[in-house]
């Protein structure tokens, strides 16, 4: 048996605990940088391209097709209403 291999056949326990404590502060680190990845891209990107941080209006897409026979010029179509179909 060498001396390194007597060396690491001996428990230390504060050598355990700082590795612990040490594994424990990269875990945190970690989630926080996952956490805050946001905070670090959305600045970036408002320099870089403005659009993408805009915010889009809740909007929604439909078809009308009207009756042929019934045509007119100018429709409103008022707030609320609700298709029929």
């Amino acid at each position: 048996m060498t001396y390194f291999d007597s060396m690491l056949d001996k428990a230390d326990d504060s050598v355990e605990q700082l590795f612990q404590g040490f594994s424990l502060l990269m875990a945190q680190l970690r989630r926080k940088i996952d956490d805050d990845i946001p905070a670090l891209t959305e600045p970036l990107l408002g320099h870089l391209l403005p659009i993408v941080n805009w915010t889009l209006p809740l909007m929604a897409v439909g078809e009308l097709i009207p009756e042929m026979a019934a045509q007119v010029r100018d429709v409103t179509i008022l707030a609320g209403t609700t298709p029929d179909g």
